[in-house]
């Protein structure tokens, strides 16, 4: 049996209060997990903060029917793209998509401790116990970062 939501994949509250600033008007947050940010969250684990169900892969939104979109997928499905293109659909203004694990070399010490997770479980050529920023990518319509081809 697999566990679909891990501790170390929970925002911490300063992550939060950050996407919540950076959403703009009505948000959908997929994958959202045990985030609180959104007026509607889907998630297909039943542990989660959902507002729905959902399934990445089968949105039923139409398109631009939400201002931002937010989505913090497994980082596994970055091995396929397709989802990407349904979520900047629905997206009418802002897409938040965060990345999968980078490697960065920052000292800790000039970020703020909230803003860093714990990685309590060992992956592929990584020690356990490190700390990782997650990142996130943001397209605006507005700066024409999210315009898509006719």
């Amino acid at each position: 049996m697999r566990s679909l939501l891990q501790a170390n994949w929970i925002h911490t509250s300063d992550v939060e209060s950050w996407l919540r600033q950076m959403s703009i008007g009505r948000t959908l947050n997929v994958c959202c997990g045990k985030s609180l940010v959104g007026d509607v969250r889907v998630d297909v684990d039943p542990e989660s903060s959902r507002t729905e169900y959902g399934d990445l892969f089968h949105l039923k939104f139409p398109p631009q029917s939400f201002d931002t979109v937010i989505c913090d997928p497994p980082f596994s499905y970055y091995n396929r793209f397709k989802w990407i293109l349904p979520l900047a659909h629905i997206a009418r203004k802002r897409l938040l998509l965060s990345s999968p694990c980078i490697s960065v070399r920052l000292s800790s010490s000039k970020w703020k401790r909230t803003l860093w997770y714990s990685d309590t479980v060992a992956q592929k050529g990584r020690p356990r116990g490190g700390l990782f920023l997650r990142l996130y990518w943001c397209f605006d319509r507005r700066d024409k970062s999210l315009e898509l081809p006719s």
